[in-house]
Protein backbone atom coordinates (compact mmCIF):
# COMPACT_ATOMS: atom_id res chain seq x y z
CA UNK A 1 0.00 0.00 0.00
CA UNK A 2 2.62 2.38 0.91
CA UNK A 3 4.45 1.76 -2.57
CA UNK A 4 1.09 2.48 -4.19
CA UNK A 5 1.08 5.88 -2.20
CA UNK A 6 4.25 6.75 -3.36
CA UNK A 7 4.12 6.32 -6.95
CA UNK A 8 1.00 8.29 -7.05
CA UNK A 9 2.60 10.95 -4.93
CA UNK A 10 5.63 11.18 -8.06
CA UNK A 11 3.13 11.35 -10.62
CA UNK A 12 1.51 13.86 -8.94
CA UNK A 13 4.71 15.69 -8.46
CA UNK A 14 5.67 15.09 -12.16
CA UNK A 15 2.64 16.19 -13.58
CA UNK A 16 2.61 19.40 -11.80
CA UNK A 17 6.43 20.32 -12.72
CA UNK A 18 5.88 19.67 -16.09
CA UNK A 19 2.78 22.17 -16.40
CA UNK A 20 4.39 24.91 -14.60
CA UNK A 21 7.25 24.78 -16.43
CA UNK A 22 8.26 26.74 -19.52
CA UNK A 23 9.95 25.59 -22.56
CA UNK A 24 12.14 27.73 -24.60
CA UNK A 25 12.55 28.40 -28.24
CA UNK A 26 15.18 30.61 -29.04
CA UNK A 27 15.33 32.32 -32.48
CA UNK A 28 17.84 34.39 -34.45
CA UNK A 29 16.44 37.81 -34.51
CA UNK A 30 15.76 38.88 -37.89
CA UNK A 31 13.39 41.00 -39.78
CA UNK A 32 13.05 38.56 -42.80
CA UNK A 33 13.26 35.17 -41.76
CA UNK A 34 14.40 32.07 -43.99
CA UNK A 35 12.46 29.15 -44.61
CA UNK A 36 14.35 26.92 -42.63
CA UNK A 37 14.08 29.33 -40.02
CA UNK A 38 10.11 29.12 -40.25
CA UNK A 39 9.83 25.65 -40.70
CA UNK A 40 12.42 25.15 -37.65
CA UNK A 41 10.06 27.42 -35.64
CA UNK A 42 6.93 25.20 -36.43
CA UNK A 43 8.91 22.06 -36.17
CA UNK A 44 9.82 22.85 -32.60
CA UNK A 45 6.37 24.63 -31.51
CA UNK A 46 4.58 21.03 -33.03
CA UNK A 47 7.33 18.97 -31.04
CA UNK A 48 6.58 21.18 -27.62
CA UNK A 49 2.73 21.41 -28.03
CA UNK A 50 2.92 17.44 -28.48
CA UNK A 51 4.62 16.56 -25.67
CA UNK A 52 3.78 19.13 -23.36
CA UNK A 53 0.27 20.49 -24.02
CA UNK A 54 -0.42 22.39 -20.90
CA UNK A 55 2.65 24.33 -21.39
CA UNK A 56 3.83 27.57 -22.09
CA UNK A 57 6.48 28.45 -24.52
CA UNK A 58 9.32 31.64 -24.19
CA UNK A 59 10.33 32.39 -27.41
CA UNK A 60 13.53 34.36 -27.23
CA UNK A 61 14.83 36.16 -30.10
CA UNK A 62 17.48 37.95 -29.47
CA UNK A 63 20.25 34.77 -29.24
CA UNK A 64 19.86 33.48 -25.30
CA UNK A 65 17.82 33.12 -22.40
CA UNK A 66 17.54 36.06 -20.24
CA UNK A 67 16.01 37.02 -16.90
CA UNK A 68 12.83 38.78 -16.64
CA UNK A 69 14.61 41.74 -15.76
CA UNK A 70 15.05 41.87 -19.42
CA UNK A 71 11.92 42.31 -20.65
CA UNK A 72 11.13 46.14 -19.70
CA UNK A 73 8.01 45.71 -21.39
CA UNK A 74 6.43 42.74 -19.71
CA UNK A 75 4.95 39.80 -20.47
CA UNK A 76 3.10 39.55 -23.82
CA UNK A 77 0.84 36.18 -24.30
CA UNK A 78 -0.39 34.87 -27.58
CA UNK A 79 -2.83 32.36 -26.41
CA UNK A 80 -4.23 30.42 -29.29
CA UNK A 81 -6.98 28.29 -28.55
CA UNK A 82 -8.90 27.46 -31.95
CA UNK A 83 -9.61 23.67 -31.39
CA UNK A 84 -8.88 20.14 -32.54
CA UNK A 85 -10.73 20.75 -35.80
CA UNK A 86 -8.90 23.42 -37.00
CA UNK A 87 -5.25 23.11 -36.38
CA UNK A 88 -4.43 24.32 -39.53
CA UNK A 89 -5.70 27.54 -39.04
CA UNK A 90 -3.46 27.52 -35.55
CA UNK A 91 -0.18 27.06 -37.47
CA UNK A 92 -1.17 29.05 -40.04
CA UNK A 93 -1.76 32.29 -36.82
CA UNK A 94 1.67 31.40 -35.15
CA UNK A 95 3.78 31.01 -38.31
CA UNK A 96 2.92 34.22 -39.56
CA UNK A 97 3.61 35.82 -36.01
CA UNK A 98 6.90 34.93 -36.24
CA UNK A 99 7.90 38.34 -37.51
CA UNK A 100 5.40 40.56 -34.83
CA UNK A 101 6.56 38.10 -32.30
CA UNK A 102 10.40 38.91 -33.33
CA UNK A 103 9.21 42.77 -33.58
CA UNK A 104 8.12 42.80 -29.84
CA UNK A 105 10.86 40.73 -28.40
CA UNK A 106 13.18 43.27 -29.61
CA UNK A 107 10.87 45.74 -28.30
CA UNK A 108 11.24 44.73 -24.74
CA UNK A 109 8.38 42.13 -24.48
CA UNK A 110 8.70 38.51 -23.15
CA UNK A 111 7.22 36.53 -25.64
CA UNK A 112 5.03 33.81 -23.94
CA UNK A 113 2.95 31.02 -25.85
CA UNK A 114 0.65 28.32 -25.96
CA UNK A 115 -0.92 26.76 -28.92
CA UNK A 116 -3.71 24.27 -27.48
CA UNK A 117 -4.82 27.36 -25.10
CA UNK A 118 -7.57 26.23 -21.94
CA UNK A 119 -8.99 28.35 -19.58
CA UNK A 120 -6.18 27.76 -16.72
CA UNK A 121 -3.86 29.77 -19.05
CA UNK A 122 -5.10 32.37 -19.97
CA UNK A 123 -6.67 33.12 -16.01
CA UNK A 124 -2.82 32.92 -15.07
CA UNK A 125 -2.01 35.80 -17.93
CA UNK A 126 -4.27 37.68 -16.27
CA UNK A 127 -3.75 37.60 -12.48
CA UNK A 128 0.19 37.89 -13.14
CA UNK A 129 1.52 41.19 -12.35
CA UNK A 130 4.60 41.00 -15.59
CA UNK A 131 1.35 40.20 -17.83
CA UNK A 132 1.36 43.31 -20.00
CA UNK A 133 -0.73 42.13 -23.39
CA UNK A 134 -2.76 39.24 -24.02
CA UNK A 135 -3.54 38.13 -27.15
CA UNK A 136 -6.17 35.09 -27.73
CA UNK A 137 -7.49 33.56 -30.54
CA UNK A 138 -10.58 31.33 -30.46
CA UNK A 139 -14.17 30.49 -31.78
CA UNK A 140 -16.76 32.54 -30.28
CA UNK A 141 -20.53 33.42 -30.09
CA UNK A 142 -22.19 36.42 -29.58
CA UNK A 143 -22.04 35.12 -25.49
CA UNK A 144 -18.49 34.24 -25.22
CA UNK A 145 -15.67 32.81 -26.28
CA UNK A 146 -14.01 29.71 -25.82
CA UNK A 147 -10.85 27.60 -25.15
CA UNK A 148 -8.83 24.82 -27.11
CA UNK A 149 -11.06 22.08 -25.36
CA UNK A 150 -14.27 24.33 -26.49
CA UNK A 151 -14.92 25.07 -22.63
CA UNK A 152 -16.50 28.60 -21.99
CA UNK A 153 -13.93 31.23 -20.90
CA UNK A 154 -15.97 32.36 -17.68
CA UNK A 155 -17.37 35.65 -17.90
CA UNK A 156 -15.14 36.34 -14.64
CA UNK A 157 -11.90 35.92 -16.02
CA UNK A 158 -11.10 39.29 -15.32
CA UNK A 159 -12.42 39.60 -11.99
CA UNK A 160 -8.64 38.88 -10.77
CA UNK A 161 -6.59 41.13 -13.53
CA UNK A 162 -3.96 42.76 -12.40
CA UNK A 163 -3.62 46.36 -12.92
CA UNK A 164 -0.28 46.29 -15.57
CA UNK A 165 -2.31 44.22 -17.36
CA UNK A 166 -3.40 46.93 -19.90
CA UNK A 167 -4.44 45.45 -23.40
CA UNK A 168 -6.44 42.53 -24.59
CA UNK A 169 -6.06 41.38 -27.95
CA UNK A 170 -9.34 38.94 -29.18
CA UNK A 171 -9.91 37.14 -32.07
CA UNK A 172 -13.21 35.13 -31.78
CA UNK A 173 -16.31 35.55 -33.89
CA UNK A 174 -18.67 37.94 -31.96
CA UNK A 175 -15.74 38.78 -29.81
CA UNK A 176 -16.75 42.05 -29.53
CA UNK A 177 -20.56 41.66 -28.59
CA UNK A 178 -19.38 38.77 -26.29
CA UNK A 179 -17.08 41.17 -24.44
CA UNK A 180 -19.70 44.10 -24.16
CA UNK A 181 -22.56 41.55 -22.82
CA UNK A 182 -21.36 39.30 -20.72
CA UNK A 183 -17.61 39.86 -19.62
CA UNK A 184 -16.94 42.47 -17.05
CA UNK A 185 -13.60 44.19 -18.03
CA UNK A 186 -11.81 46.84 -15.88
CA UNK A 187 -11.42 50.05 -17.20
CA UNK A 188 -7.82 49.55 -17.02
CA UNK A 189 -7.78 47.08 -19.83
CA UNK A 190 -7.87 48.63 -23.28
CA UNK A 191 -9.64 45.91 -25.29
CA UNK A 192 -9.81 45.25 -29.66
CA UNK A 193 -12.31 42.71 -30.87
CA UNK A 194 -14.45 42.01 -33.97
CA UNK A 195 -18.22 42.50 -33.79
CA UNK A 196 -18.83 39.97 -36.53
CA UNK A 197 -17.28 37.00 -38.11
CA UNK A 198 -13.75 36.76 -38.52
CA UNK A 199 -10.90 34.80 -39.06
CA UNK A 200 -7.35 34.17 -38.76
CA UNK A 201 -6.50 36.26 -41.52
CA UNK A 202 -7.78 39.62 -40.41
CA UNK A 203 -6.03 38.88 -36.99
CA UNK A 204 -2.42 38.75 -38.81
CA UNK A 205 -3.49 41.95 -40.89
CA UNK A 206 -5.08 43.84 -37.96
CA UNK A 207 -1.72 43.29 -35.93
CA UNK A 208 0.63 44.32 -38.80
CA UNK A 209 -1.73 47.79 -39.38
CA UNK A 210 -1.65 50.93 -38.53
CA UNK A 211 -4.66 50.22 -36.59
CA UNK A 212 -3.04 48.31 -33.20
CA UNK A 213 0.12 49.42 -31.28
CA UNK A 214 1.19 47.09 -28.52
CA UNK A 215 1.48 50.12 -26.02
CA UNK A 216 -1.92 51.15 -26.71
CA UNK A 217 -3.66 51.46 -23.59
CA UNK A 218 0.27 51.87 -21.82
CA UNK A 219 0.12 54.36 -19.01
Amino acid sequence: MNTIKLLIAIVLVTFQFTTNANEWIVEESTENPSEIQIQRFMDNVDRISTDFPEELIQVEFLGGKKNKSAYPAGDLYILLAIGKKDEQMTKKEYTEMWKIMNYLSDKGFRVMMNVKSKVAHIEEAVKSADTSLIMWSSHGNKSAFYDYDSKKVPFGIFNNAHKNLYQFVLSACHGRVALNKNYSVPSHIKTWAWSELTNSTEFIKFLVSDKWSAFDGKK
